[in-house]
């Protein structure tokens, strides 16, 4: 996806990348590993929209909270939501998977284990990406979504 070469847009597509790239025995974990681009819209399907994109990562940047360092640089804290979900035909498989499907709860694991700790990628200039917290945006006994909060830390002198 193009963007317009912001810090802050250049880690969310780097993020995207990483998600996209992601791979579990052997199987990409992610149908749609984008950056945010409204794609599941309430007034255009939701539910159904979860479905057509199962499963997915969507990735959306956050507006940055401004702090000064006892330099008095700027200390900005970027914080990224990341949100994964998937579907199923079957009761309680988006939650917690089955053989054949990943459920929430491993792409959950798998989310944090690809991003947590980890530099969004030569040329940028930011701290490392860190966990922070996560929260449900959809439960039905079908489909089940969590939104996952990444910080990344930007200093500018």
């Amino acid at each position: 996806m193009a963007n317009d070469g912001g810090l802050m847009a250049l880690i969310e597509q780097a993020i995207a990348d990483k998600l996209d790239a992601l791979v579990f025995e052997e199987k990409k974990v992610f149908k749609k590993a984008e950056a945010w681009d409204y794609q599941i819209d309430a007034t255009k399907g939701g539910i159904e929209r979860i479905v057509s994109h199962t499963p997915f990562a969507f990735v959306e940047f956050m507006p940055p909270t401004g702090k000064r360092e006892g330099d008095y640089d700027l200390r900005e804290v970027f914080i990224f939501a990341v949100l994964i979900g998937t579907a199923s035909k079957e009761t309680g498989v988006a939650r917690k998977g089955d053989d054949d499907h990943l459920g929430i709860s491993k792409i959950y694991d798998l989310v944090i284990e690809t991003l947590d700790r980890v530099h969004p990628g030569d040329g940028i200039a930011c701290e490392d990406i860190h966990f922070i917290d996560s929260e449900p945006f959809v439960e039905t006994q079908r489909a089940y979504g969590l939104q996952l909060y990444f910080q990344c830390n930007v200093i500018r002198n």
